[in-house]
């Protein structure tokens, strides 16, 4: 399962958790938080899910206009 993050310049982001196969990309879980954190505008991030990284964005969710598909 990926992780999908999308920030566009009104500043909405959506989230998805994309269960179709896709190449991982290798980061620890503090690269991951990061890269998270710092999306530039209009840019997709995907990144290998997992547990800890749920949490970031459910921690977002307060901040932040996000949606789970």
């Amino acid at each position: 399962m990926i992780i999908e993050i999308t920030k566009w310049s009104t500043g909405f982001r959506k989230i998805s958790f994309n269960k179709v196969l896709r190449r991982e990309l290798k980061m620890t879980i503090a690269e991951a938080k990061t890269t998270v954190n710092e999306i530039l505008v209009g840019n997709t991030v995907r990144l290998p899910y997992t547990k800890e990284l749920e949490l970031e964005v459910k921690k977002a969710e307060l901040s932040y206009d996000l949606i789970d598909d």
